[in-house]
């Protein structure tokens, strides 16, 4: 593995911690999924997917370079309280991206929590609700050596 990769484990296991026993207001049992392949269904509620979208990278100076790793969280919380519930949990994950010290280790650079996120609930029998939550990690890696 990478260091991206390095840095997406250390991020899906900070959300997979999100409980009330670790400080959170959700309790989402483990349930973080990274690029999940089917939809979410009301009983896996609440949960996160992580995904990471693109990535860039610049030279700083000759012997280091700055990388920028978009990741975008998508929480998911379904039932009569599906809307309080993902609000709590927004907040839960901008606290445990932002706050954890896995990902600060990795990291030697910025969090950046994005401009907001949205809410949206489906009525069809089953209330979901499901709200984004964008952040750009940045991290300094040596310039590569072409002679090793």
């Amino acid at each position: 593995m990478g260091l991206r990769q390095d840095i997406l484990t250390a991020a899906l296991a900070a959300l997979a911690t999100i409980s009330p026993d670790n400080g959170f207001e959700t309790e989402i049992s483990g349930r973080a999924y990274e690029w999940r392949k089917t939809p979410v269904l009301p009983a896996e509620c609440p949960c996160v997917e992580l995904r990471d979208s693109g990535y860039s990278s610049r030279k700083m100076n000759n012997l280091m370079w700055l990388h920028t790793l978009p990741i975008t969280v998508t929480s998911y919380s379904a039932g009569e309280t599906a809307e309080t519930v993902l609000r709590g949990l927004l907040k839960d994950v901008i606290d445990v991206i932002t706050g954890s010290t896995s990902l600060r280790v990795l990291l030697s650079m910025d969090i950046a929590a994005g401009p907001g996120s949205q809410i949206e609930v489906e009525h069809e029998g089953n209330r979901l609700a499901a709200g984004e939550s964008p952040f750009e990690l940045k991290y300094i890696t040596d310039s590569p050596n072409p002679f090793t």
